[in-house]
């Protein structure tokens, strides 16, 4: 089969998407990834018989696109709507029923009518031309007015409001849509929420199937968005949910939510896992992280694994050291410039700079042979939304088949985890105390939480990429039976 994968961003960073690509072209499909990238001009690259298509992010919104992006979000709206009131219609205006159409009409004309009476009252009641001030002509009034309704409606604010949900769900539709419909994909796998909207119209021009592939709980996470745009994410992925073919998640916990709450069958969960089989591992270290830093064996050192970023607790962490005297702190992973800074000012503060190392992120092949150096791991997520409450991240895998034991945040997956592998202990992710205890109990009884050579088989063998890869082609087999089913009916 020809797959079309949508992805928001460059696809160098994205490991989840490369490997599900990967795998599929390993038992012989076709696929093209189309990314977006923050280059002037288009590139089309391959790497290990995945086609990747990245083209230019739109620098700016004009009117003009603000209009295609408009009329992208009526589309996908009415189909919310049409499920909201049971109605029975397809998406195309053309095959609309009369009396919706008439609807539709009588809403657009109304617009108009609407704002002059708006206008009116806003010139008659609410702007009065203020006694005593002389305005010389009718472009100083036009130009007066218009600054007092900006000022008292906080018109930039609002409009920027409204813009928000038609940029963030459609901007990817708008530019990436006519890529897929002209590779004439067969399937259609879309990666992540922003995408969806792009995907099922491609998938619908075509007329193929689409899987939806949910890499977070979209409907609840810590992106900093105006609140009608949280609004239309939740409506756009109830009304696309129930039409994708299949469903696909990151983890247990957000398959159980999203059937739940969307009456659809329980998606297959393919967790975001790397290759943790280090036996195969290609990738060659030269120095661990121990070596890196320059630390004796004797020394005790935490690592966190991941991106240094917000939410993450590691402001907490930094703070915790000034009651762990001797345990140096290595976060491994890329940093943002903001919190960066802030650690850096925070370890300053306390006293503990000389024990707070940043370090660059190395390849993903590369990181459990990298950090097995240290003493255990540190995992202190923040439970600021439903999507990390659930969170199933790659550094805690990492950390244990590098033979780390680990201290965990109390958030669910992690807290099954250990229930099934107890190589490690719970720890209180927003107190600076409860996070210096359990580093503290780690640096001194590291042997008694040391996963064992058979519990590391044991989790690779269930959470490692390879059982994962497996259900991924089972489930496009699958679909590829249904589709020709469904082509053998039709003839």
């Amino acid at each position: 089969m020809r797959i079309a994968m949508t992805l928001q961003h460059e696809w160098r960073i994205d490991s989840r998407v490369i490997r599900e690509a990967e795998a599929l072209v390993r038992v012989g499909h076709q696929v093209l990834v189309v990314c977006r990238s923050h280059a002037e001009r288009g590139l089309v690259e391959t790497q290990n018989g995945v086609l990747y298509q990245s083209l230019p992010r739109t620098p700016a919104v004009t009117p003009l696109r603000l209009v295609l992006l408009f009329l992208i979000h009526l589309r996908i709206y009415c189909l919310w709507l049409a499920d909201r009131f049971k109605i029975s219609w397809r998406i195309g205006f053309r095959e609309t029923s009369r009396s919706l159409k008439s609807l539709v009409i009588l809403g657009f004309l109304l617009v108009p009518a609407t704002t002059v009476t708006i206008l009116w009252i806003l010139i008659r009641y609410i702007f009065p031309k203020s006694p005593g001030k002389k305005i010389s002509n009718a472009r100083q009034l036009v130009r007066k007015f218009g600054e007092d309704v900006a000022r008292k409606l906080k018109i930039r604010e609002r409009v920027a409001g409204y813009v928000e949900p038609l940029v963030h769900l459609n901007d990817y539709a708008a530019s990436c849509t006519g890529s897929i419909v002209g590779w004439r994909a067969d399937v259609v796998h879309i990666h992540d929420m922003v995408c969806l909207s792009g995907g099922y119209l491609a998938a619908r021009k075509l007329g193929v199937p689409f899987i939806y592939d949910a890499h977070e709980l979209e409907t609840h996470t810590n992106y900093q968005l105006r609140r009608l745009t949280w609004l239309f994410i939740d409506r756009y992925q109830n009304a696309l949910i129930r039409r994708a073919a299949k469903v696909v998640t990151v983890c247990e916990s957000i398959a159980e939510w999203l059937s739940r709450k969307y009456g659809i069958d329980r998606p297959t969960v393919i967790l975001n896992t790397p290759d943790l089989d280090v036996s195969e591992n290609t990738g060659t270290c030269n120095e661990t992280l121990r070596t890196y830093l320059g630390l004796a064996d004797s020394e005790k050192l935490a690592v966190y694994v991941g991106a240094v970023t917000i939410d993450r607790g590691l402001e907490i962490c930094v703070e915790a050291l000034q009651y762990t005297p001797g345990i140096h702190l290595a976060l491994v992973g890329s940093r943002y410039s903001v919190t960066e800074e802030l650690l850096v000012r925070l370890a300053d503060q306390f006293g503990v700079s000389e024990r707070l190392h940043l370090v660059d992120p190395v390849p993903g092949n590369l990181v459990v042979p990298f950090v097995r150096s240290a003493t255990f791991s540190l995992i202190p997520i923040q439970n600021v939304c439903l999507s990390y409450y659930y969170c199933m991240p790659n550094k805690l895998l990492e950390s244990v088949v590098g033979g780390l034991p680990v201290a965990i945040a109390r958030l669910k997956e992690l807290k099954s985890f250990l229930e099934k592998f107890p190589v490690g202990i719970e720890m209180d992710e927003t107190s600076p105390k409860s996070i210096a205890l359990a580093m503290q109990k780690l640096s001194e009884e590291a042997d008694q939480y040391r996963p064992t050579d058979d519990q590391v088989s044991a989790i690779i063998r269930y959470y490692g990429w390879e059982s994962q890869r497996a259900k991924l082609v089972r489930l496009y087999d699958g679909l590829a039976s249904s589709v020709l089913n469904e082509d053998a009916q039709t003839a």
